[in-house]
């Protein structure tokens, strides 16, 4: 459930950056990718330099990364694709 929630609250952040700066579609692909690979090291030093937890090192912690990294893609490209549909229809 943490994964799931934290993964969500990266993703409306990367959105409303996103939405905010209004690039075009490539600089917001982009931009979007950027955000994505870094959001895994940004939650990790948050869970380990702030709240000092999980700070154990993982043979996984690589491909965890990168897992994370796509999901929190995905998920921001499907948040963005459907917040630019919303405001289109004036909803």
């Amino acid at each position: 459930m943490d994964y799931i929630i934290s993964t969500i609250i990266i993703s409306l952040i990367i959105v409303s950056i996103l939405r905010y700066l209004n690039f075009k579609s490539l600089q917001t692909i982009v931009t979007l990718l950027a955000l994505s690979i870094a959001s895994p090291y940004v939650i990790s030093a948050f869970y380990c330099q702030i709240l000092s937890l999980g700070c154990a090192p993982d043979a996984l912690d690589g491909l965890g990364f990168i897992i994370r990294s796509v999901v929190v893609f995905l998920v921001s490209l499907l948040l963005d694709f459907g917040i630019k549909n919303l405001s289109k229809k004036g909803v």
